[in-house]
């Protein structure tokens, strides 16, 4: 009896999973996506702003899979928690670009869910996606995640960051979150376990929820990824804001793929290292995440 229900439960948490993730789109670049024409070739990479000199003439634009992308047949389907700008509807996040850059010169073609923070591990732990995008190493010694492995080079740091409405409040760690209203977006799993003593917490479907939050003055401090609490900001028009330098936590973040699909791994990051080395990935960090720059104040 207890085997039977054991088998029963199985049974719909996977549909609920599944269920989860046609409830969000897969994005299958269509040929006319803005990933092609930031991707191909000098063109696009020459209205870019920013120092590129670490290009070299064997590597003269950001994307290089561009013209070659819908010749690829091979497909792996990857999920991420992460929003704009790091990941979008249209494939020109940050993430975006760097992940379907680096599968494309291991000639593979990749889709993409976005799911929430749990469904997403469990989703690439079982199999149903083959790997999950932006995820902080410590998921290695997750014993109910042993299926997943890292690829060994990070794709970014993410900046877990304070930002206010007022330059005198300046948290510089955890515990100074202490006396004020803090809020910060649910699933972040790594918030949930950092954010203990606050006057009262708020926790936010997405970072355009939590930014709006601060604008109205109904919390104090909002705690998210830098550039993802940049892009909420900038896109409800919010000013004045502060970021709080230095964050409060900084994490490297990691691709990690299902078992079935170790023998990437080393490729993968031989792939990653060589985008840094050969000026892709400045080049997109330049077009996707610089511009958010220059309107916040730092205090």
């Amino acid at each position: 009896m207890r085997l039977a229900l054991g088998y029963l439960l199985s049974f719909f948490y996977a549909v609920a999973l599944f269920s989860s993730a046609q409830a969000h789109d897969i994005l299958q670049i269509p040929m006319d996506s803005p990933f092609y024409d930031f991707c191909a070739g000098m063109d696009a990479f020459q209205h870019l702003d920013g120092d590129h000199s670490a290009l070299t003439e064997h590597h003269p634009a950001p994307c290089l899979c561009g013209e070659k992308w819908h010749t690829l047949k091979a497909s792996l389907r990857l999920n991420t928690t992460s929003s704009n700008p790091l990941s979008n509807d249209s494939f020109t996040g940050f993430q975006d670009l760097l992940t379907l850059e680096a599968f494309c010169r291991q000639n593979l073609r990749i889709s993409l869910t976005h799911l929430a923070g749990k469904p997403s591990l469990h989703m690439a732990n079982r199999g149903v996606d083959d790997g999950t995008v932006g995820r902080i190493a410590s998921l290695l010694e997750d014993a109910h995640l042993s299926n997943l492995v890292a690829v060994p080079e990070s794709i970014m740091a993410w900046d877990f960051s304070a930002f206010t409405r007022t330059p005198s409040m300046q948290p510089h760690s955890w515990a100074e979150l202490a006396p004020y209203h803090v809020a910060y977006n649910r699933g972040w799993i790594i918030l949930d376990h950092a954010i203990r003593t606050t006057k009262s917490t708020v926790r936010t479907q997405d970072s355009v929820q939590l930014l709006t939050l601060l604008a109205k003055n109904r919390v104090d401090v909002v705690v998210v990824e830098k550039w993802q609490g940049l892009a909420a900001a900038s896109q409800i028009g919010m000013q004045p804001l502060y970021l709080v330098n230095p964050p409060l936590a900084s994490q490297p973040m990691y691709l990690f793929l299902h078992r079935n699909h170790r023998d990437l791994v080393k490729p993968l990051a031989a792939t990653l290292q060589q985008m840094k080395q050969d000026g892709t990935y400045q080049a997109i960090f330049a077009h996707t995440l610089q511009p958010l720059i220059a309107p916040i104040v730092t205090p």
